[in-house]
């Protein structure tokens, strides 16, 4: 991105110098303002281009599991007290996603979490957390939400 940026910086100097040539404008304060002015917008919109993310959002049921003691399928141990999931098994595409992060929404609450294991028994979208993930989100007595995640 840096050379786009400098290229166009390049080609505004060298159309502006070009326009005050052909006009006869020597050292022209406008001429100067004009291209500071193109220079701060090509870098703006290359700022803005690199900001912008694209976040898929997935929604499902989020239900709570004891992932241990022992290892998860992605062959990580973990206990109650972690912060971890277990995806559905059209998710976890073969342990693919292991170790990777993922961020939880119900009704204005969120929990990042790491994916751990793999959960057959949940639909596509649908999630297993941890004891202690699920708790950030509601009580356990709940047993099951609707959920809204996401990798991060």
């Amino acid at each position: 991105m840096e050379l786009t940026v400098v290229h166009a910086n390049c080609f505004y100097r060298f159309e502006i110098q070009r326009y005050a040539r052909m006009r006869g404008v020597g050292k022209n304060p406008q001429v100067k303002t004009m291209f500071i002015s193109h220079k701060f917008f090509v870098i703006s919109a290359v700022t803005l281009a690199l900001s912008v993310q694209k976040v898929i959002a997935f929604n499902g049921d989020a239900t709570w599991f004891h992932p241990g003691p022992g290892f998860g399928s992605c062959g990580k141990e973990s206990n109650d007290n972690d912060l971890v999931v277990a995806l559905s098994t059209a998710e976890a595409n073969h342990n693919s996603h292991c170790g990777q992060r993922i961020r939880v929404n119900y009704q204005g609450k969120t929990v990042d979490v790491t994916v751990v294991d793999t959960c057959p028994g949940c639909s596509q979208y649908s999630i297993d957390l941890s004891p202690a993930a699920f708790q950030k989100l509601a009580p356990l007595s709940v047993g099951r939400i609707q959920v809204s995640w996401n990798f991060i």
